[in-house]
């Protein structure tokens, strides 16, 4: 069975870069590029997980998962964003966020190690 893979970023080139990391016989990958069409889209989809950006406009991302919690507490959330500091403790553990990773830091193998280990629950 697929997987399925929300990611909401305003940058072209992180959905082009995620989407090739991510790409694999067991993952759908599906992409936004603000926070507004992914509430209207979740509306009438479902994925298992939401990759995030924070500094998103209009509506950020912790605002985002904010009006995405009233309706749907279950589905995960990575937040992949280059202002990490922005993301408080007590926001991960209200907002029941997975994982916080920054884009400064990114490693493709420790990405996808956290992607598959909340997905699969497995480490690759």
């Amino acid at each position: 069975m697929k997987r399925l893979i929300l990611i909401v970023d305003d940058d072209p080139v992180i959905h082009v870069s995620l989407m090739s990391v991510l790409f694999s016989d067991h993952i759908e990958v599906y992409s936004l590029h603000n926070s507004l069409d992914a509430l209207r889209w979740l509306e009438t989809s479902s994925v298992d997980l939401i990759i995030c950006d924070v500094g998103l406009p209009r509506m950020n991302g912790l605002e985002f998962v904010r009006q995405l919690r009233k309706k749907n507490r279950m589905v995960g959330i990575i937040f992949f964003t280059g202002v990490s500091a922005q993301v408080k403790r007590e926001d991960v553990i209200d907002l029941n966020v997975y994982s916080v990773m920054n884009k400064g830091d990114f490693d493709v193998h420790s990405f996808k190690q956290n992607v598959d280990q909340y997905l699969f629950g497995v480490l690759a």
